[in-house]
């Protein structure tokens, strides 16, 4: 705890220690060590010449993309491995997949010394593109792209030759793969490319890291069963109390704020463990902070603040529209007394509810599973229910305080 007198004259830094919506700072990077060492492990064995795929399993806000950009960093540095980010989002064939990733490739490769070598590879199908061609473009025509969706193994072998010595390999994160979930010719290719390299053998020293929810996973799984022996999974849960406790003070002790005791639990408990709610929530607290501490009333207001920027951004519009009808205010003031992690039996819930409340509890329940809110828990027994997104949870619970319309 710092010693920090909050009537001493206090003069905010500029410059705010959180960041919603970026990566985490690896300075603020807390919690994930045994995420970050089976990472290192697994882009360690592709390094040795084995391919390797991996599924970095989260609900969305908690952080995937940190942590996929802290491993690829490491990758790089300790390992020699070229790191290749490679946003999926809208993708919807094997074809976007490896348009995308070349592409990629193309766009870091620009400023390397051996971009010649690359450029040489892709010929025709790269050119220069954006203000000063201070960006490339993959653009092959459509019969090259899907020769060379059904020989990748071979290109991306191609590729790896055409790289510096001291790039021993290819570290790929493939992220937002909503839109593939439901293909099962991206679940085909995927399972006939590690089928390929399996049996023509030699070093591919490759890591193809997917980065999604677990219900996607299984979407994508559903498509080839098979694909399930694939993916080698690294789970990455919600931050402990512990854990958020440890950001929030160090992020607040960065720029000499300190958040008293009760400040800092309202803090961790309406982060709900998510680092994007940490972000958004820590961020509005200290754009109001006019002191060197955080009382509990400035971290109330911060909530609420923050509850309604991530309503905006990550919360669906129809979704938005019932939860300020006030309609289901009740269920959601009453969630968090029985199940604080936002996981709940109905049995448990309608002892909490009035008569009149309890009459439409099961038309509520239904219309929330179908608006998306909710969704049903059958592996742990009949009426179980959960959010279905955790970043969820949080908004709801401060909306279910504000005052009805």
């Amino acid at each position: 705890m710092l010693a920090i007198d909050s009537m001493a004259p206090f003069t905010k830094p500029e410059t705010s220690p959180f960041t919603p919506g970026q990566p985490v700072p690896s300075d603020l990077f807390v919690g994930r060590e045994e995420q970050v060492r089976a990472l290192f492990e697994r882009a360690r064995g592709a390094r040795g010449g084995r391919l390797h795929v991996g599924f970095l399993v989260g609900e969305r806000g908690i952080g995937k993309s940190s942590l996929a950009r802290l491993a690829t960093r490491l990758g790089e540095q300790e390992l020699g491995l070229l790191a290749l980010y490679v946003g999926l989002g809208g993708a919807g064939s094997p074809e976007d997949v490896v348009q995308r990733t070349f592409a990629r490739l193309a766009n870091v490769a620009r400023t390397e010394p051996w971009w010649d070598r690359i450029k040489a590879l892709f010929g025709e199908r790269i050119r220069k593109v954006g203000l000063f061609g201070a960006s490339v473009e993959f653009a092959p025509r459509p019969e090259e792209l899907v020769s060379l969706t059904n020989r990748f193994d071979a290109a991306i072998r191609e590729v790896i030759k055409a790289l510096p010595e001291h790039r021993r390999g290819l570290f790929v994160v493939l992220d937002d793969i909503n839109g593939l979930a439901d293909s099962p010719a991206f679940a085909t290719w995927l399972k006939n490319l590690v089928d390929t390299v399996a049996f023509d053998g030699g070093d591919f020293p490759v890591f193809l890291l997917f980065a999604g929810s677990d219900r996607i996973r299984r979407r994508v799984v559903r498509q080839h069963e098979s694909v399930a022996r694939i993916f080698d999974l690294v789970d990455l849960p919600p931050w402990s109390a512990d854990d958020a406790g440890d950001f929030f003070r160090r992020a607040f002790a960065s720029v000499g704020i300190e958040a008293e005791p009760d400040a800092l639990q309202s803090l961790v408990t309406f982060a709900g463990g998510l680092p994007v709610l940490a972000h958004e929530i820590g961020d509005a607290a200290f754009r109001g902070a006019t002191r060197s501490s955080i009382s509990e009333a400035d971290a109330r207001r911060a909530i609420v603040a923050a509850a309604d920027i991530v309503g905006r951004k990550y919360v669906e519009v129809q979704v938005l529209d019932r939860i300020r009808s006030g309609r289901y205010r009740a269920l959601l003031r009453t969630i968090p007394e029985i199940a604080p992690l936002g996981g709940f039996k109905r049995s448990d819930l309608a002892p909490h509810l009035t008569r009149e409340e309890r009459s439409v509890l099961d038309n509520s329940l239904r219309e929330m599973v179908k608006l998306g809110m909710l969704e049903r828990l059958p592996d742990e027994g009949p009426g179980n229910y959960g959010f279905v997104q955790g970043l969820h949870f949080p908004y709801f619970l401060t909306q279910a305080f504000q005052p009805g319309k």
